[in-house]
């Protein structure tokens, strides 16, 4: 059972049918949709499940396949109201799918690789990095104790000194819905 609370209308609704997310799950806001990863039931498989804050209703999106394989440990996000998912692929590499049409499994288009080599670089612990931002020059901004930019046009990767040592956790978003939901 959810409870979901509309602004406009001051008013609080029971959803009593919501598939509850897996652990260490984050909601993403897109379309007027919070989206998230969740496993099927009763397979490994995953899905994402697309709730339409309007309709009140979900469905299942499916995820990109490569080599006819569900992708493994899928990381949402979302940029310039676009769905995106990123995961690493056999341990050498990671890779940014972009959903071009949003809820048409079809669309999904594979935007960049990147070779792990790449990132060892840059970041201590490759399968915890995940993408935060698209910027419109082709750059991908991803995140894990610092900031790490990939250039989908040479495929340079830089990674911004930040004195005094921080630790990144979130990044900015202008919504009422959080996107740490």
């Amino acid at each position: 059972m959810t409870k979901l609370y509309t602004f406009g209308e001051n008013s609080l609704k029971t959803i009593l049918y919501f598939p509850e997310p897996d652990i260490g799950w984050e909601l993403k806001f897109v379309s007027g949709t919070l989206n998230w990863v969740k496993r099927k039931w009763g397979t490994n498989q995953k899905v994402i499940i697309s709730f339409d804050l309007e309709k009140e209703i979900y469905k299942e999106l499916l995820l990109p396949e490569h080599d006819g394989v569900n992708v493994c440990n899928p990381r949402l996000c979302v940029s310039n109201n676009c769905l995106y998912v990123y995961f690493d692929e056999n341990k050498t590499h990671s890779v940014l799918w972009l959903m071009k049409t949003y809820g048409v499994a079809e669309s999904w288009t594979r935007l960049m690789m990147i070779p792990h080599e790449q990132l060892r670089n840059h970041v201590q612990h490759i399968y915890c990095i995940k993408p935060v931002l698209i910027l419109g020059n082709h750059v991908v901004l991803l995140i894990w104790n610092k900031l790490v930019f990939y250039n989908l046009n040479n495929g340079r990767v830089d990674s911004p000194r930040i004195s005094g040592g921080m630790y990144i956790q979130y990044a900015y978003h202008e919504s009422l819905v959080s996107p740490l939901l």
